[in-house]
């Protein structure tokens, strides 16, 4: 009995040693870093490209990814006449891209993808070969075009169209009939997604004929139809709205404002026209516009207080308008311009005019008759035929008498 009793005893202290141990040991465990060895290649994820276009470059992309990081990713191709090709894929944010060229015949270009990541295990993943089947480019150019209907003698017409294909456009030609029946083939230009080219102004009315053709780098050609632009006289002059500056102060500016439209070739230029009053010529200046109104200042110095005199002359190119509408020149817009000081300044009224006039003659006249009276020869001196009888001194009279009477 005490035996057994001693038994028990020991294994209850080895038992309690093990679990001490196991606990310790579960501890180290727990807090020990866990390693785990990367044994996967990264993950490409692709969407294939299945067709393609004799002429088109091919857009190759995918996302690849790796548990740690993506070494490299390559893209090996063959071209249609069947030569492999192995590229580095270009990478942006684990996209990986790369571009296989245009090809120049149709037929079947084949692909694959494979990436490999930085664990020192060198792991590698690969998708499986993919075929893209390369067909004939069989699309013409879209053409996008507005026709011209209506054009005015003297003026320019300009076409212009857009002009885009699957693959890539390569000539855009415009072939046109004058009014005189002459036909021209011209090449159109590219400027900001547009082909333009100018038909040259018509001296005459008429028709003028005009097509659109394009063709691509696989010479599959488009064309519109005839256009027909019709050729006209523009017989009316521009309208000229404005208001006449009446005053103005002398040494300040005069601002000339007009609203000029034309509804047939449409404005080509405006010119005010100036001068001070009494002069014989006018100075030309051009008009500065925005929309519809044009303005132009007469300078401070040209305004006296002689005053100012102007007009406004408006073309379209063909057709002329001024403002005042008739004789501008010879009964121009006039300005009355005061003094700096605010008093008018006048040329003398025809009355004040008049008025001088007759004092400076009677003036004149008064001047005449004294010089006249400096100049009279004395009265014992003139004929006696020349004095009236009752007018001669009475001494002179006796004198004459008395030797009648010896």
């Amino acid at each position: 009995m005490k035996a057994k009793r001693q038994f028990s005893a020991h294994s209850v202290r080895w038992a309690s040693i093990i679990a001490v141990t196991a606990m310790i040991f579960g501890a180290l465990l727990v807090n020990m870093p866990t390693v785990m060895a990367d044994a996967f290649g990264p993950e490409i994820d692709h969407t294939p490209v299945t067709d393609g276009t004799v002429g088109i470059d091919i857009n190759i992309t995918a996302k690849v990814t790796d548990v740690d990081d993506v070494y490299e990713v390559w893209l090996n191709y063959t071209e249609v006449s069947g030569a492999w090709d192995n590229v580095t894929m270009a990478n942006w944010d684990d996209n990986y891209s790369f571009i296989i060229p245009a090809q120049s015949s149709a037929g079947s270009v084949f692909y694959n993808i494979s990436a490999n990541d930085t664990d020192t295990s060198d792991n590698w993943n690969r998708t499986i070969d993919f075929e893209i089947v390369i067909s004939e480019d069989t699309e013409s150019p879209e053409i996008t075009h507005t026709p011209v209907v209506a054009a005015w003698v003297g003026r320019e017409m300009t076409i212009s169209a857009q002009v885009s294909d699957n693959v890539a456009v390569n000539e855009v030609n415009l072939t046109y009939t004058d009014v005189a029946g002459i036909t021209a083939n011209e090449s159109m230009v590219l400027v900001a997604g547009n082909y333009n080219y100018t038909i040259p102004a018509q001296s005459s009315a008429g028709d003028v004929t005009y097509f659109i053709w394009a063709n691509d780098t696989n010479d599959n050609d488009n064309r519109t139809v005839n256009s027909t632009i019709a050729i006209s006289e523009d017989t009316d002059a521009p309208t000229i709205t404005h208001t006449a500056v009446t005053t103005a102060t002398a040494e300040q500016s005069i601002t000339i404002t007009a609203t000029i439209t034309d509804d047939g070739l449409g404005m080509e230029s405006a010119t005010l026209y100036y001068r001070k009053t009494g002069d014989a010529d006018f100075t030309a200046v051009t008009m500065t516009r925005t929309d519809d109104t044009y303005t132009r200042t007469i300078p401070s110095d040209d305004v006296t207080t002689d005053g100012v005199e102007y007009y406004i002359s408006a073309t379209d190119g063909t057709n002329t308008a001024t403002h005042p509408a008739t004789n501008p020149t010879t009964s121009p817009h006039e300005i009355t311009v005061s003094a700096a000081d605010g008093e008018p300044t006048e040329e003398l009224p025809w009355l004040w005019i008049i008025i001088a006039i007759i004092i400076i003659v009677i003036i004149i006249a008064a001047v005449a008759a004294a010089a006249r009276g400096r100049g009279r020869l004395p009265e014992e001196e003139l004929p006696e035929e020349e004095l009236p009888e009752e007018e001669l001194p009475e001494e002179e009279s006796k004198e004459e008498e008395e030797p009648r009477e010896q």
